[in-house]
């Protein structure tokens, strides 16, 4: 789900290319200085009464070199997740949907190692498993 996710912001911000500006799950060792890492830092958890959607939580964080690159950036992710709904993702006979919400305007968490500038945004998405199409 993570890589469909991605490659819907990758569709909507075409300067967030996969595997160079965008990372996927972690960030890469020599990813540039301007990069947004999509990851899953925790575990989500099931619906009860609704057996074929389970919420899971996404971080994504936003660096570079300047504060306002990376606020810039921070920002433009939360315009197209933030309230996203009815994303459809999978190939038959399976495929999902998707519900975002923000739990949180990107905020600015410090710098990192290197003194580039980190903004994160926590998401909470609701996963609806749908069979057939």
């Amino acid at each position: 789900m993570i890589k469909e996710l991605c490659t819907f912001v990758e569709l909507q911000i075409p300067t967030m290319v996969i595997g160079a500006k965008l990372q996927v799950g972690h960030r890469e060792q020599n990813s540039p200085d301007r990069c947004c890492v999509v990851q899953e830092p925790a575990g989500g958890d099931t619906n009860f009464y609704v057996k074929d959607m389970e919420w899971v939580q996404i971080q994504v964080i936003a660096r570079a070199i300047t504060y306002f690159e990376a606020r810039a950036d921070a920002k433009a992710i939360h315009a197209i997740l933030h309230g996203a709904a009815g994303i459809e993702f999978g190939i038959s006979p399976t495929f999902y949907r998707a519900t975002i919400t923000a739990v949180a305007v990107p905020q600015y968490i410090g710098t990192d190692e290197e003194r580039r500038y980190e903004f994160s945004t926590n998401y909470r998405v609701a996963i609806y498993n749908q069979a057939g199409s």
